[in-house]
C-alpha cells in the first residue's frame, strides 16, 4: 500500500496538481481516514475508499430488501458489490480528474484528453488492486479491510493537527500548548478505550446448548458503529461547500447558507457538523448491528431473550435497547468533535484537535481488532481438555 502510494502517475504537471490538490484540505483529510493518497495523483491514490462504499451501500440494500439479497449466491453479492466498487472508483477518479485537469501535460503522440484517460484509467485500477489486496489479508492476513487504512492514519496524524481544514488553522506549538495537548490526548485515549470497549451484554437462552461454565450473552457496543461515523463525516459535511468551489452557485441566500451552516469557524456550522455525526453514528451502528436480522437468527436457532417473545417483540427490544447505546456513544462522539471546534473558536489552530482525535479514534479502532485477532489465534491453541 505504502510503495502504491508513492508511485506517482506521470501525465501531469507534478508540482502544479500537488498545489491544486493542496487546497482542498477536507478532500485529503478524507484520504487519510480511507487509505488515500490526495497529495498527489498515485497509483493507490484513491485507497480503500470505493471498497468501503461499496460495502456499506450494499449493507443498505440487504437490509431494506433481506428476501430478495437472501436468495443470491455468494459469487453473485461478491460480483455486485465488485460491480459497486468500479462504479465508485470511477466517480472519484473522474473527480481528481476533473480538479488537476489544467495540470495534464501532453505527452509524445498523446494528446491531453488521451492523458486524463490515462490518468483516470491508472486511479480506478489502482482502486481494484486495492480491493484484491484486501480480499487476501481478509482470506490470509490479520485486521481485515481496516489494516490498509492504518499506515496512511499513523503518517498523517500530525498533518491532522498541524494543518486544519482551512489554510489558516494551524496549531502552534508553544509549551503550554505542549502540554495541553499531551495531558487531553492522554486523557483522550484513556477514556475512549474504556468506552470503545464498553458494551451492554443482554442474557439468551439458549435452548439447544447446556452450559455449565457460563451464561451465554449478546453484546451491544457503546459505538457499535466503530470510527464509521469519522471517517465518513468531513466528506458529507463538506459537500455543499466544494460544490460551491466548483462554480455550482445557487444564489446568495444559498452562499450565506453554506457558509454559516457548513463553517467549522461558526457554532451553527459546528452544530451541523455534530448532527452528521450523529445520523452517521445511528445509520453504521443500526447496519453493524441489525437488529431484525439478529431477532429473526435468534428466533430460527430457537434461542429467545427471557421475558421477551420471539419475532417482532424481540426486533422491538433489542432495536430500543441499541438505539439507547448508541446514544450514549453519540454523546461521545459530539464531545470529541465539539469541544476541539469551540475552542477554536477563541484560540486559533485548536479546532485542529477535532480531527486530530477523530484520526487517533480510527488508529484505536484498528489496533484494537488487530490485537483481538492475533490474541484469539495465540490462545487458539492453549485450551486443555476437561
Amino acid at each position: 500500500m505504502e510503495v502504491g502510494r508513492q508511485l506517482i502517475i506521470p501525465v501531469v504537471n507534478l508540482n502544479s496538481a500537488t498545489a491544486v490538490l493542496a487546497k482542498n484540505r477536507a478532500l485529503q483529510f478524507f484520504a487519510y481516514a480511507t487509505g488515500g493518497q490526495m497529495n498527489a495523483p498515485t497509483l493507490l491514490s484513491l485507497g480503500v475508499a470505493p471498497y468501503m462504499t461499496a460495502k456499506i451501500i450494499w449493507s443498505i440494500v440487504s437490509m431494506v430488501d433481506q428476501e430478495a439479497t437472501r436468495h443470491l449466491t455468494e459469487r453473485t453479492q461478491n460480483l455486485i458489490q465488485r460491480g459497486l466498487t468500479l462504479l465508485f472508483a470511477i466517480a472519484q477518479a473522474i473527480q481528481m480528474a476533473v480538479m488537476i485537469s489544467k495540470t495534464m501535460k501532453p505527452i509524445k503522440l498523446l494528446t491531453e484528453f488521451d492523458s486524463t484517460i490515462i490518468l483516470i484509467t491508472v486511479l480506478v485500477a489502482g482502486a481494484m488492486l486495492v480491493v484484491h489486496l484486501t480480499d487476501l489479508n481478509i482470506e490470509r492476513g490479520i485486521g481485515g479491510a481496516v489494516l490498509l487504512i492504518l499506515p496512511t492514519v499513523i503518517q498523517n496524524l500530525p498533518n491532522m493537527l498541524e494543518n486544519g481544514v482551512n489554510t489558516s488553522d494551524h496549531f502552534i506549538f508553544t509549551v503550554r500548548s505542549s502540554i495541553f495537548l499531551v495531558v487531553a490526548t492522554l486523557l483522550f485515549l484513556v477514556v475512549t478505550l474504556f468506552i470503545y470497549r464498553g458494551e451492554r451484554r443482554i442474557e439468551v437462552q439458549r435452548t439447544g446448548i447446556i452450559n455449565t461454565y457460563g451464561k451465554s450473552y449478546l453484546p451491544i457496543r457503546v459505538l457499535p458503529g466503530g470510527a464509521m461515523p469519522f471517517m465518513f463525516s468531513m466528506s458529507i459535511f463538506v459537500l455543499p461547500t466544494y460544490l460551491r468551489h466548483e462554480s455550482i452557485d445557487g444564489g446568495a441566500f444559498a452562499n450565506y447558507l453554506v457558509n454559516t451552516l457548513f463553517s467549522y469557524h461558526t457554532l451553527s456550522g459546528i452544530l451541523t457538523y455534530c448532527v452528521v455525526v450523529c445520523l452517521l453514528g445511528y445509520g453504521f451502528g443500526y447496519m453493524n448491528f441489525q437488529p431484525v436480522e439478529t431477532a429473526k437468527t435468534l428466533k430460527e436457532s430457537g434461542d429467545y431473550i427471557f421475558d421477551v417473545a420471539p419475532g417482532r417483540d424481540t426486533e422491538r427490544y433489542l432495536t430500543s435497547r441499541l438505539m439507547r447505546m448508541i446514544f450514549v456513544g453519540n454523546c461521545f462522539l459530539v464531545l470529541v468533535t465539539a469541544v476541539p471546534l469551540i475552542i477554536g473558536l477563541y484560540k486559533p489552530g485548536y479546532g485542529n484537535l477535532s480531527f486530530f482525535f477523530s484520526g487517533l479514534f480510527i488508529l484505536i479502532t484498528i489496533l484494537d481488532n488487530i490485537f483481538d485477532q492475533v490474541n484469539a489465534l495465540y490462545l487458539k491453541g492453549q485450551y486443555e481438555l476437561v
